[in-house]
């Protein structure tokens, strides 16, 4: 997971530094109209963008590649336009998105606000120590104060604003981590996340089932709204499916693990 990480922020930074988006890594990367790329084409971007990586860590991504005859590889796959005639193990660009995605937990609670930099910004509200973030931008240095700073989304409420990850004073407020869940409290792994009667049962998820997060999205059958995730189940054959985090009277059900 630390890899995973490791490569899905240098691949962020490399992209952001030249002014683009994390949502365009992909077509960056890939072109406009892919829905695959290779390990090549992401070793010649990191190269291009002056991003060192060792080879590999991108194993991460494509694990089922040789570690030896690396050179004599990545020169066979010059010499073809064609993804799928290329030596090159492929990813497709939902495979890409999910392990390029990051998120923070929060470690001390600190205020969400609404601009990169704090003197300008106004609190939108404070995020509790357990709370997890989708990383939509960043870390960046918010240049007033000297802080990094990320841009994301609360699993809690999809409330969206920035975030400081580190104060000036050795002071930490978020690390990474949060894409794995622990269950708290017995729930159900569903097949959808409407929020509806009846739907299919996956899995019945006991206390101590772990969930790796794959998706998340918010439903509106409650006045709050409830936040669902999509995770897999690991073990158990890696069954996969939504859950809520939380009941509709506020009881955890889902907490990072």
């Amino acid at each position: 997971e630390s890899k995973r990480m490791e490569l899905a922020a240098k691949l962020r930074m490399c992209v952001e530094a030249k002014g683009g988006k994390a949502d365009d890594l992909f077509k960056t990367i890939a072109g406009e109209n892919s829905d695959e790329m290779t390990k090549e084409e992401i070793l010649d971007f990191l190269e291009s963008h002056k991003c060192d990586i060792h080879l590999e860590k991108l194993d991460v991504l494509f694990p089922n590649k040789p570690a030896n005859d690396e050179g004599e590889a990545r020169e066979k796959d010059r010499a073809t336009s064609s993804k799928k005639t290329s030596s090159a193990p492929i990813i497709t660009k939902e495979q890409f998105a999910l392990m390029t995605r990051m998120f923070y937990k929060v470690v001390k609670e600190i205020v969400l606000s609404s601009n990169l930099e704090i003197e300008q910004s106004s609190q939108i509200r404070r995020m509790d120590v357990g709370e997890v973030m989708e990383v939509l931008q960043g870390p960046m240095l918010d240049p007033s104060v000297g802080v990094y700073r990320i841009k994301g989304k609360a699993l809690k409420d999809a409330a969206a604003g920035w975030v400081t990850v580190a104060g000036n004073k050795d002071v930490t407020f978020l690390l990474p981590g949060g894409n794995v869940l622990k269950v708290v409290a017995p729930t159900e792994l569903e097949e959808d996340s409407k929020d509806t009667d009846g739907k299919d049962v996956v899995h019945q998820l006991k206390v101590g089932d772990v969930l790796e997060v794959l998706d998340w999205t918010r439903t509106s059958r409650s006045t709050s709204g409830l936040t669902h995730i999509k995770g897999r189940l690991q073990g158990h054959d890696g069954a996969v499916g939504w859950a809520a985090i939380s009941s509709s009277s506020g009881t955890p059900l889902l907490e990072p693990n």
